[in-house]
């Protein structure tokens, strides 16, 4: 016995496997970051022994460089998750390290081994066969070939049991488990590209080739296809200015279906080209940027927005341009429509993903999302499942029409890659992985069995460099996503920012040599700004549901919230005398007393990510670009509010989430971000007007947030990798 792996730990009401890293306490899941959960599962190990803290940072975050801080933070997040008798399951030994001190039972494939104390209790358990995932002619549904046979040496074990116990006089206990881990849904990943700037993927029908794109903000904006078997990859595109949609194999794998967006066109165009390259051939204008193949290889769907009707419309087109029908119609304040369409393969229907803006489950920070059907031949529409999202992106129908496989968000979780069965709408998430995946990229093979995916892969830690020179880059963090969703300056020099582990955020602070988290908490936090004073902090966060702007004072870490409602508020900035709050409210901006209490209304049009001049009068906003090849643009707005902008500069580049332009120090000008090939520089625009100028020269990387210092003289930024790669799937039935 002592050579086999134990499956599970126990003790008081908890258990650990450890092979899926999971706690649950009694039935409940409970949430750890996976960093907690592999501490945890060291200290139990090692049960009744003290850890040095060396050796725990050696196992826990092997080969990565932290700080003791990251350790005293992980056991601080268990001791609050776990509770337990004197309020703790684990023993700080000073100068030494950390114990486990309560009983632990380790459970093996066959038997529980009860440690208390010196005595070891053995405990016979026996396990049953359990189908995790049924659905009805299904390729999800599991294989039970071997179901009978282990339920007859199930019941033939019972048989033996009562016997034996009856024999002795013991007692015996059963405890039925899941299937093994080797049983069990396990997905297999293959990276299938070297570069990290590659999107909108897709597979053949067969299996063979898979197709992908590049954006010329990435680098070179092409089209490109790989044999799977030789690894050769061809660029199907002469390099362009071009941004790209989904692509999608042609039934028969001849040709690569794709929307191309030229930057300075006035729309999106359905392009085809040949596997082997070619003149490509222009099938439909006016495409946004996701598209559905019917099955029969003659028609395509796609969503198509119209402004002027404040409307949008799912077209069926022939793809030899003869003709074009909406077959469905809604206003966009009833029932939000803009995602990719997927054809079930008998060709009856249609699904796609819709947020209801009088949804009466709606949150009160944002409408979800739900999946929706679509006969064609009648033009019913019927919700597929209650499940709700934050946001749904490219699917597919599984090729025996069990249901759709798709990309879809979920609070702290990110985007992975979920099933819905359809009749029935239950649903099951399909990836574990840490890192997300993109919202454009996914494909899946004629016979179901395998899938490829866009793989995001982000890393970013906070540095501090001198404006003036450009260089004296210093690293002030060290975890994999820092400040990436908000950064704040202390007077003191002190750091505050947000920072991810796993699928929790938390507000940590830095300066003078030392690192501490100020929040170790389940919730989600957004954007965060600091009193000019140092006195308090005002961030968003979902702590009470939905997102909602709370104020923390510094000196002993209290929370309250300020703001409440229905909308989502966010972006938080404090004005240079700490009297207001400026936000965003949705899509408009508002003001509040930085103390809390009434808002007010600054626009009634849309203008994001505010920031207030160095003297208070002005904010600096983004009006944001409706088309993925438009600028956005930087606006200059009254500090009290009220008419539209003193100022537009259409010069901010158009991305999926903006950050604040943020002002120089002695306001004259404001600068932005800019990329271009995956690497971001500052740039600066002059109030008095004329073209951008660039502030900073930086050779690599990526910079996802940034602020200035308190002086202005330095940058403090959130820099590091952004990038995407092409994920092949398989074994996720």
């Amino acid at each position: 016995m002592d050579e086999q792996k134990e499956r599970f730990y126990e003790f008081d009401d908890y258990r650990i496997e450890t092979v899926e890293r999971v706690l649950r306490r009694g039935e409940v899941v409970i949430s750890l970051q996976p960093k907690a959960v592999e501490l945890l599962l060291v200290l139990l190990e090692n049960h009744g022994r003290v850890v040095s803290k060396e050796d725990l940072l050696a196992r826990v975050w092997e080969n990565q460089f932290v700080e003791e801080a990251n350790l005293s933070h992980t056991v601080f997040q268990l001791r609050k998750t776990l509770g337990g008798k004197n309020g703790k399951f684990i023993e700080t030994i000073p100068k030494r390290g950390y114990r486990f001190a309560a009983d632990v039972r380790k459970t093996f494939d066959d038997q529980t081994k009860i440690l208390v104390g010196e005595q070891t209790v053995t405990r016979i358990s026996v396990e049953e066969e359990i189908d995790t995932f049924q659905i009805p002619n299904s390729k999800f549904q599991t294989g039970s070939q071997n179901l009978n046979l282990k339920k007859s040496t199930v019941f033939f074990s019972i048989a033996l049991l009562f016997a034996a116990g009856a024999a002795l006089g013991g007692i015996v206990y059963f405890s039925r488990e899941n299937k093994t881990s080797a049983q069990k849904f396990a997905p297999r990943f293959t990276r299938l590209t070297n570069s990290d700037k590659m999107i909108a993927s897709t597979i053949s029908p067969d299996g063979k080739f898979i197709a992908y794109a590049q954006n010329y903000t990435s680098g070179e904006g092409t089209l490109y296809i790989r044999q799977i078997e030789t690894n050769r990859e061809v660029r199907l595109l002469e390099p362009r200015e071009s941004f790209f949609g989904t692509t999608a194999f042609s039934p028969d794998g001849a040709f690569i279906y794709y929307i191309e967006h030229k930057r300075n066109a006035a729309q999106g165009v359905l392009n085809r080209i040949s596997i082997f390259g070619g003149q490509p051939s222009k099938i439909l204008d006016d495409v946004n940027y996701m598209f559905g193949l019917a099955p029969d290889g003659e028609r395509v769907a796609f969503f198509r927005n119209e402004p002027e009707e404040k409307q949008r419309s799912l077209i069926i087109a022939t793809l030899d341009g003869s003709s074009e029908q909406e077959i469905l119609t809604r206003p966009n304040d009833k029932l939000h429509i803009d995602l990719c369409p997927a054809w079930s393969p008998d060709g009856r229907l249609i699904a796609f993903g819709a947020t209801e803006k009088n949804d009466s489950e709606q949150t009160k920070n944002q409408p979800p999302m739900h999946i929706f059907i679509l006969e064609i031949a009648t033009g019913e529409v019927k919700k597929l499942s209650r499940e709700a999202w934050l946001g749904v992106g490219k699917m597919n129908w599984m090729p025996d029409g069990s249901g759709v496989v798709f990309l879809g968000n979920l609070p702290r979780i990110g985007v992975h890659i979920y099933f819905v069965s359809y009749p029935q709408g239950e649903s099951k998430r399909l990836t574990n992985e840490l890192n997300n995946f993109g919202n454009y990229g996914l494909g899946i093979t004629a016979d179901g069995t395998t899938m490829v995916a866009d793989l995001w892969e982000r890393s970013f830690q906070l540095w501090t460099t001198d404006i003036a020179s450009n260089n004296n880059a210093e690293q002030i963090t060290f975890g994999t996503k820092d400040g990436e969703r908000g950064i704040a300056s202390l007077p003191d020099g002190s750091i505050i920012y947000i920072a991810r582990s796993g699928e929790t955020t938390d507000l940590w602070k830095t300066g003078a040599g030392k690192t501490e988290p100020l929040t170790t908490d389940d919730f989600t936090e957004f954007g965060i700004s600091a009193a000019p004073d140092g006195s308090f902090l005002v961030f968003s966060s979902n702590r009470s549901g939905g997102a909602h702007l709370f104020r923390m004072e510094l000196s002993d870490l209290s929370v309250r919230q300020l703001t409440f409602g229905d909308s989502f508020d966010d972006a938080p900035e404090i004005s240079p005398d700490g009297n207001w709050i400026i936000y965003n409210a949705g899509e408009t901006l508002w003001k509040m007393p930085g103390a809390g209490g009434e808002a007010v209304q600054l626009t009634d049009y849309k203008a994001l990510v505010p920031a207030f001049s160095p003297d208070g009068t002005q904010i600096s906003a983004i009006l944001p670009a409706d088309k993925i090849t438009e600028n956005a643009t930087l606006a200059i707005i009254s500090g009290d509010g009220g008419g539209k902008p003193l100022k537009t500069f259409p010069v901010i580049p158009f991305w999926w989430y903006y950050r604040a332009a943020r002002w120089t120090a002695d306001g004259k000008a404001v600068t932005f971000r800019k990329t271009e090939k995956s690497i971001t520089n500052l740039w600066k625009q002059d109030l008095a007007g004329g073209e951008p100028t660039p502030l900073t020269d930086f050779k690599s990387e990526f910079i996802s947030n940034y602020i200035f210092s308190r002086d202005g003289k330095r940058l403090i930024a959130a820099r590091g990798h952004f990038g995407d790669g092409v994920a092949m799937i398989k074994n996720f039935q």
